[in-house]
């Protein structure tokens, strides 16, 4: 069992890493040995587990997963084999010499591109759990194989797959919508359901989706739209009025 964490949202993480304990038996910063090792300050790094009651694990789900600083795998590969798995995925090529990183190491966007992609399509390939911290229902996700096998999709190999795009469009998304979630003020939340994020999520999706469609893109437009939304009264008011 493996720890992959975010550095966008555990600052100085490699530091960090070795505060939450004093013995870690296997860790890796993925920018390491590749191309983009002078910015590994902004590498994921992975920890290989001891067991449920590893102190590292303990402080990732007490502290971090309702963050979403990570999630965990389960793989059958050794350390230095899962590291070289993990390092062909962190960029893309998306025009011949035009290469961009994939952040692999946040869980929305990993449920996209590894758990649907690869898990359920290849089971007995390099990963065969995910289970990933979920803010907007406010409970773990626990994806595996299906039952049956699905026919393979081009490989065990996520730079190939042509829903990879999707996956980033979803995952700028909901990344909006986190960030106008925490700008609203409490009586704001409460208007969408609130003031659980998980009881608001349909509502602030729905309401942010219908502000870009006026034109309003931007976060800060967005969280005004939103607002003023908010503050009009309820329509079973206004028809007992």
């Amino acid at each position: 069992m493996v720890l992959v964490l975010d550095p966008c949202i555990i600052r100085d993480l490699g530091r960090a890493i070795f505060d939450w304990s004093t013995y870690i038996s296997h860790v890796d910063c993925l920018y390491v040995n590749t191309p983009w090792e002078p910015i590994q300050d902004v590498s994921p790094w992975v920890v290989w587990l001891s067991g449920p009651d590893d102190p590292v694990l303990r402080h990732f789900v007490e502290n971090e997963a309702e963050k979403e600083a990570g999630y965990l795998l389960f793989t059958p590969l050794n350390y230095p084999d899962f590291g070289r798995w993990m390092r062909q995925r962190i960029q893309i090529e998306r025009a011949p010499e035009a290469i961009e990183l994939v952040r692999i190491s946040h869980p929305a966007l990993a449920r996209d591109i590894v758990g649907d992609n690869l898990i359920r399509t290849n089971p007995e390939g390099a990963i065969q759990q995910m289970i990933l911290p979920d803010r907007t229902i406010g409970q773990w996700r626990h994806m595996a194989p299906e039952s049956q096998k699905l026919p393979p999709q081009r490989g065990d190999d996520v730079t190939l797959l042509p829903e990879l795009f999707e996956a980033f469009t979803r995952f700028n998304i909901r990344r909006a919508n986190l960030m106008i979630w925490d700008k609203l003020d409490k009586q704001d939340r409460k208007a969408l359901g609130g003031p659980a994020l998980p009881s608001a999520w349909p509502e602030l999706t729905r309401l942010s989706d219908e502000a870009t469609q006026q034109g309003r893109t931007g976060i800060r437009s967005r969280v005004q739209y939103i607002s003023s939304r908010c503050s009009e009264p309820r329509l079973e008011e206004q028809d007992m009025s």
